[in-house]
């Protein structure tokens, strides 16, 4: 997990908390039926066994204690984490369920025990013990809006399957809708069969495509937009899911479709592999995000105890809370800060304090006392930084939101999942090569033209010409002297009607050569075109190439009268 100086420098700067701490500390876990929650227990234990086996609490070992839960059973699930704590469980991790979660954060608040989640969740507030190791869901949805403008996309397909795939384009449907650009989102059908929807993406010319489905339907969805002819060179894929590292994408290597999406763990990074070496149930390649996030999570809990001096007493609840309130309304009494008590010494307003013994019975459900290191452990684990996490460095903020954080970009190929840049809150996005990028060697271009002279004339010929040679002009010389220099080869094709393109209200499409490179029909088009608002708001422009030399002159009266 870490290099070895890190562990010698947590144990020498804190090798006077581990003497403190009791020699054995139980944490639970709270795990569903489902496939990957059985890796995710597995991985939990595996975490705690290798904090022990590095001795990372000196002599303290970490005992981990683990439930099956349904996932939506509430009441179920309630008495399982209160059974946890009653055998004396300081921290509890899980559930996956976005049903069950709000009743564990419940029950870990009353009784201040750290709840580390490791799940995506857009809802706020965050319980006062909680924090979550998964990307907060806002800070996620300005990272797609960030990765969407590089790619250049000005109108696009949403796909999605779920209420929680909308709540995460939502953001990225905020920012373009505000500009004029043309978004289609569309929903899935439950009963598995995608066909239909994707489909009309192929029969509408759709080529730039975002899709945000759950990891366990990826593979099926791309598998019918293959089947439907939706996957060729034509088209342009985003997938915003975390996990598409996990997901079988072989079959799609080869289409020459351009295959896009964001990763938080890096599947080659020594430390992951180090951390799951010999592991059965799961590879880099294969292990899901949140899996790796428990694994941290164990850690992270782990730096916190060693900050914490571990004191036997419980602390009741309902008499702190009074005392509480009793010392505000005694300093509002007195119009001031009440008087610190001396070091050494208890505040004569203490009455928890005073009735707490060692002989108290500790936290459970069916009683008010809660555990006393609670919030100052959670506090701990929001102020400092777990440097080494699998998923990067690992902070929050003070609500227990994780807020920074780093992705990678990545791009399928021949050769599988490439990274091609970095995204930060602070940086953005960062490619990792700044200068050109893209090989076009041996790769075919369909550029379109229009037959008006100069820029594009039928060679005039005695003898019967065919392919590119059968047209001449300056756009046609200037596409030629191009390929020579970018090493690619191009095919010819003519707008028969030499329209530029333009908005029609009446289809709701665009037409013309602007029309061809939307919609895929063509790869670039050349011509004499004028560059208007609405056209370079669809398309990118290049510079022109040729200046006419023309100057429209007008006076100030035109407009100010329209």
């Amino acid at each position: 997990m870490f290099r070895p100086w890190f562990y010698f420098l947590l144990l020498s700067l804190f090798a006077q908390s581990a003497l403190s701490l009791p020699p054995v500390i139980k944490i639970g876990g709270l795990f569903d039926s489902s496939p990957i929650d059985a890796v995710n227990e597995k991985v939990f234990m595996k975490a705690i066994e290798r904090v022990n086996d590095e001795e990372l609490l000196g002599e303290t070992k970490l005992v981990g204690l683990t439930m099956r839960v349904p996932e939506l059973m509430s009441f179920q699930v309630e008495r399982s984490v209160c059974e946890l704590i009653k055998k004396g469980c300081i921290a509890i991790f899980g559930p996956r369920s976005a049903m069950t979660t709000p009743i564990v954060e419940s029950v870990c608040d009353t009784k201040e025990i750290p709840h580390i989640q490791t799940r995506w969740d857009h809802a706020t507030p965050r319980g006062s013990c909680s924090v979550n190791l998964y990307p907060d869901a806002n800070v996620l949805a300005h990272a797609l809006v960030d990765v969407v403008r590089s790619a250049g996309w000005k109108h696009f397909t949403i796909v999605y399957y779920d209420n929680d795939g909308l709540f995460r384009v939502k953001k990225l449907l905020e920012m373009y809708n505000n500009k004029g650009h043309t978004i289609i989102v569309r929903k899935l059908s439950d009963d598995g069969n995608f066909r239909p929807t994707l489909r009309r993406i192929k029969q509408q010319k759709q080529t730039f495509i975002l899709i945000d489905v759950p990891t366990d339907i990826l593979h099926e969805v791309l598998k019918q937009a293959q089947q439907i002819g939706l996957m060729s060179s034509e088209q342009n894929f985003i997938i915003n899911n975390l996990d598409m590292h996990t997901v079988d994408l072989e079959p799609f290597m080869y289409s020459g479709t351009n295959i896009s999406g964001i990763r938080m763990v890096n599947t080659t990074s020594p430390n992951l592999l180090k951390a799951f070496d010999g592991f059965e149930d799961a590879t880099p390649d294969t292990i899901a995000l949140e899996t790796v996030l428990i694994y941290d999570g164990v850690f992270l809990l782990a730096q916190s105890l060693l900050n914490i001096p571990m004191e036997p007493e419980p602390v009741n609840v309902r008499e702190r809370r009074a005392d509480e309130k009793d010392e505000e309304e005694a300093k509002e009494d007195k119009g001031g800060e009440g008087e610190p008590a001396p070091d050494g010494e208890k505040s004569d307003a203490s009455p928890a304090e005073e009735t707490s013994s060692g002989d108290e019975e500790p936290p459970t459900c069916e009683n008010d006392i809660a555990w006393p290191h609670g919030y100052t452990i959670i506090n701990d684990i929001k102020l400092n930084t777990l440097p080494r996490g699998l998923s990067g460095p690992i902070r929050f903020d003070h609500q227990g939101f994780r807020t920074s954080f780093q992705l990678e970009l990545t791009r399928l190929t021949e050769e599988g999942i490439q990274g091609i840049a970095k995204w930060s809150p602070k940086e953005r996005i960062k490619f990792y090569n700044e200068g050109p990028t893209g090989d076009f060697s041996n790769t075919t271009f369909r550029i379109v033209i229009a037959l008006t002279p100069p820029y594009g004339m039928e060679k005039e010929s005695a003898a019967r010409l065919t392919g590119n040679d059968r047209y001449e002009g300056y756009a046609v010389d200037l596409i030629h002297e191009l390929s020579l220099l970018c090493k690619f080869n191009y095919t010819l094709e003519v707008q028969a009607d030499s329209k530029g393109g333009s908005w029609d209200n009446k289809t709701q499409r665009w037409n013309g050569m602007i029309g061809k490179v939307l919609y895929g029909e063509a790869d670039l088009a050349i011509t004499d075109l004028t560059i208007t608002r609405d056209r370079e708001s669809v398309v990118d422009f290049t510079m022109p190439f040729m200046n006419l030399g023309k100057t429209f002159v007008t006076t100030d009266a035109l407009y100010e009268s329209g």
